[in-house]
């Protein structure tokens, strides 16, 4: 289980940096380059494939909805 999160972390990590390459908007890249902060963190409490790591995907994934709503 912990090779399927590690890799669809990677997906995600990988597509949130080709958006924040691409975006123009100042604001909107600094909260993708936030979003990006967390890939270490994140893929390293994954790797534990414990009941934490569920509890610290959380944040991420609201940021990210909350970042990208408004996106076109």
């Amino acid at each position: 289980m912990p090779e399927f999160a590690r890799e669809y972390s990677g997906q995600f990590y990988s597509k949130l940096k080709d958006v924040a390459d691409a975006v123009q908007d100042p604001a909107l890249k600094k909260s993708l380059q936030d979003l990006l902060a967390t890939r270490e963190s994140l893929t390293a409490e994954l790797a534990t494939a414990n009941t934490t790591a569920l509890a610290s995907s959380q944040p991420v994934v609201l940021k990210t909805f909350e970042v990208t709503r408004t996106m076109k």
